[in-house]
Parts: C-alpha cells; structure tokens; sequence
C-alpha cells in the first residue's frame, strides 16, 4: 500500500520521462521509498516473496543427511522415540541427558526437542522432514523479521523488503537451517 510518504513516479510503458501525474492502470509504478527503487506490488506478494526467496536458498539442502550435532540430537537422543515418556523433555538437556548428570550439557531447549519429537513421530529418522520443518520455520522467521522492520524499527514497508531479502538469503543462517533447529527457534 502506497503511504502519503512515499513518492510515487509514475511513467508510460514507451517512455522513459518520469511525471508526477494521477496514475492510470496502464502506467508502470515505481514507488520512490529511501533511495530504493521497487516495483508496487501488493504487500501479501513482497511477504510471498521473501518467504519463496528464503525456502529458495536452502531447497537443495531437502535430500541431504543428517550431519555434525544432529546425529546426536536427534538419531542417539533417547526423549525422541514414542516409547520415552514426554515429561523426560523437561528433565533432561537438549542431548537426552538428565540435567543432573555431570555428562551434561546444560543445554536446556524443550521447545526445540519436542519439534525433533514431532517430526520422529511423522518422519521417524527420515532427514528431509527436519529439513524441510527448518526451512518452514526459517520463512516464518522472515515474515515477522520483515512486519517487525516495517512496524517497528524501520517504519518503511520498502526498506523492510530490502532488509528481509538480506536477511532471508544471508549465508550466516546456513548452519541454523540446514542442519540445526534451535537457532530458528530462539530468533
């Protein structure tokens, strides 16, 4: 949606002059926002958008295994398996070791094990749902970056956009959606 502050360019498809001119539907419209050129979509399609470039960057990590901590944190972790009664999540670390234990981690993180749970009990140790999972949570994680931009912090829906195609496809997130959970989780 085109706000009072934003300046809005309006041009014919043939011609290059730029009017300040009352659009017509057969105009091309660039809206002018913090030296950013976008074209005016609907805001449902950036949202779109963002989420189709953040699933984009890490499709083809889908068929790949599971590697480095997940093979602790999810094939040996006991609190996983149906038989292991649910309230162990909540005594134990993130590893499936109790708390107690000189062996733990200390790494508490319940939230995150009962999505390994979940997904043992849909995929059991098939690696493309946990994959798959963390990158639904890694484009959801891109919707609220991109509302909390526009609404909060940069105040600008296309400035927003910008910032959460950044972020959405930085490679600083790899490790976080192509193997790992909890990162997702806590952002």
């Amino acid at each position: 949606m085109i706000t009072k502050h934003d300046k809005i360019r309006t041009f014919k498809p043939l011609s290059s002059k730029f009017n300040y001119v009352q659009s017509r539907p057969q105009d091309i419209h660039i809206v002018y926002d913090s030296n950013f050129y976008l074209p005016y979509l609907p805001k449902i399609l950036w949202y779109i958008f963002v989420n189709v470039v953040a699933i984009s960057c890490y499709v083809n990590s889908l068929w790949c295994d599971l590697v480095h901590d997940d093979l602790f944190a999810i094939t040996e972790n006991q609190d996983l398996r149906p038989e292991t009664p649910i309230g162990r999540v909540f005594v134990n670390d993130f590893w499936g070791k109790p708390m107690s234990s000189n062996t733990s981690h200390k790494s508490y993180r319940p939230i995150c094990v009962l999505t390994f749970r979940l997904n043992y009990f849909m995929h059991g140790l098939d690696p493309f749902g946990y994959h798959a999972v963390n990158m639904f949570l890694h484009a959801i994680v891109c919707s609220i970056f991109l509302y909390t931009c526009e609404k909060v912090v940069l105040k600008s829906f296309h400035s927003a956009v910008i910032a959460a195609l950044l972020f959405a496809s930085h490679p600083v997130h790899t490790e976080a959606v192509s193997s790992g959970r909890s990162h997702n989780i806590s952002l």
